[in-house]
């Protein structure tokens, strides 16, 4: 299954928005799309987990790699609205802990 990504622009955040599971194949399309907009001098981006289904070492990897990134650059990623379904995985690697993490979902479609 693919991972759909939805990318809302509010103000100088960028909310990112996947919806389904980040495996290996989605992981790669969800890293170019953050490096993408890191690249365009985005620095302060919202990773909304609300409707993600799954996610493995590779969609860790990118969030890691990208936060990494945007602390070297100055800059901030936080975590929205982790579902319990994921929870359990990214407690495990230690990102809720390395990285804000709000509940509430944001971001709209599109």
């Amino acid at each position: 299954m693919s991972v759909h990504v939805y990318i809302h622009r509010r103000g100088g955040t960028s909310v990112f928005r996947p919806e389904g599971e980040l495996d290996i194949e989605a992981a790669a399309s969800l890293r170019d799309l953050l490096d993408e907009e890191i690249d365009r001098g985005g620095r302060d981006i919202v990773l909304s987990l609300a409707r993600v289904t799954f996610i493995d070492s590779s969609g860790l990897g990118v969030i890691l790699g990208r936060y990494r990134r945007l602390t070297d650059l100055g800059g901030t990623m936080t975590l929205a609205a982790v579902p319990e379904i994921v929870r359990p995985v990214l407690e495990l690697s230690g990102l809720l802990t390395l990285l804000p993490v709000v509940q509430v979902e944001v971001g709209g479609r599109g």
